[in-house]
């Protein structure tokens, strides 16, 4: 329990990636079901991980955070060099 949660009196719950509740809010959000939404990221820790424990549609970019071989490290549906290759 940290000082906020016991002043308070109440449990506090921390939402961010790769969290499934994270993900799921975004769902809710966008009112939209799991097999609509492609989530695209740099990091396959916290991006590809999180939306594939979401169940939802996951692409690696290689740009940004992204490391040689971060693709065999999770299970991306697609990677791509550059956003524009998902509009070819």
């Amino acid at each position: 329990m940290n000082l906020f949660e016991s002043a308070g009196g109440i449990k506090i719950e921390i939402l961010g990636k790769p969290s499934r509740e994270y993900f799921k809010a975004g769902m809710t959000l966008l009112n939209e079901a799991s097999r609509n939404i492609v989530v695209i990221g740099d990091d396959w820790r916290t991006d590809s991980n999180g939306a594939h424990g979401a169940g939802l549609t996951s692409v690696l970019i290689r740009s940004g955070k992204y490391k040689r071989g971060d693709e065999k490290k999770c299970s991306p549906q697609k990677t791509i060099n550059r956003l524009m290759e998902l509009f070819e």
